[in-house]
């Protein structure tokens, strides 16, 4: 179970409601409230049972119908046991992402740290990939900086949710520092961060910075694949380095990485 802290979400992190909040934003009817109310009853006994994907089920069907306010009001005023309204929060999170709706995800995460929570690990870190997804860029730095400067434990899938966003950004000054930043605080960049960072700094022509990586990347036995070569192979040959392109490409064989249709392409274009 992931860490949780006390703290209120800073204003600037909260989202805006969807349409479906506004029209849904006066209390249900009584028969409404009251089919809500057993609806939710059901989902909560199922969460008790350790069954979330069942709860999963119930709750794609329930966020079509309500809005992120209604669903997390009258669970909260059901009176649910302590340990069972955080693992509801995580699993409407959870199914706000699946389902691509980062707008009600973020409603929903700024409702949770309202009330001094966050949510857990595996749902934070689905809900930064929606945000990603979905190129709301901005907003994954900023909800990734505040848990961070919160005291959250962060793991290597959030860095590198972060680090692509800056990276899409253009922020490539960002994206490294946040990789020094996730080694200090002991976690191992992984292929994806390497290749994500390696990716940014060859399409701004900075191919001597993008090699300096790979050598770092080799040295801590993080084994680059296709993505990687062809970054380089890419850069080298729009930077000129023909012999650069051509020693990568051998490395490539050498190391078996077989090439896709991207590298014979490069390759094509560079003669």
């Amino acid at each position: 179970m992931a860490r949780r802290f006390h703290r209120l979400l800073p204003s600037k992190f909260r989202s805006t409601p969807s349409s479906k909040s506004f029209c849904a934003s006066s209390a249900p009817d009584p028969a409404t409230q009251v089919q809500l109310l057993e609806e939710l009853r059901k989902i909560r006994v199922l969460i008790q049972q350790n069954r979330s994907e069942t709860a999963k089920r119930h709750l794609r069907t329930l966020i079509s119908l309500h809005s992120v306010s209604q669903l997390y009001t009258v669970f909260s005023q059901s009176s649910p046991p302590p340990n069972t309204k955080p693992v509801f929060t995580d699993t409407l999170l959870t199914v706000y992402a699946e389902s691509k709706l980062p707008n009600e995800a973020a409603e929903l995460y700024s409702l949770v740290r309202s009330d001094g929570n966050f949510p857990s690990l595996p749902a934070f870190n689905l809900f930064l990939e929606a945000l990603v997804t979905s190129s709301q860029f901005d907003k994954t730095l900023k909800i990734f900086s505040d848990a961070v400067d919160s005291g959250v434990w962060v793991d290597k899938f959030s860095y590198g949710k972060a680090i692509q966003s800056a990276v899409k950004l253009g922020d490539l000054k960002k994206g490294l520092d946040l990789m020094n930043q996730m080694k200090k605080c002991g976690a191992r960049p992984n292929g994806f961060v390497y290749n994500v960072l390696i990716g940014g700094l060859c399409k701004e022509r900075r191919v001597d910075d993008a090699k300096k990586l790979f050598d770092e990347m080799l040295k801590r036995n993080v084994a680059p694949n296709r993505v990687t070569y062809n970054s380089l192979i890419d850069g080298c040959c729009k930077a000129g380095d023909l012999e650069g392109a051509f020693n990568l490409r051998e490395k490539m064989k050498n190391d078996s990485v077989e090439p896709t249709i991207v590298t014979y392409n490069i390759a094509w274009w560079a003669l």
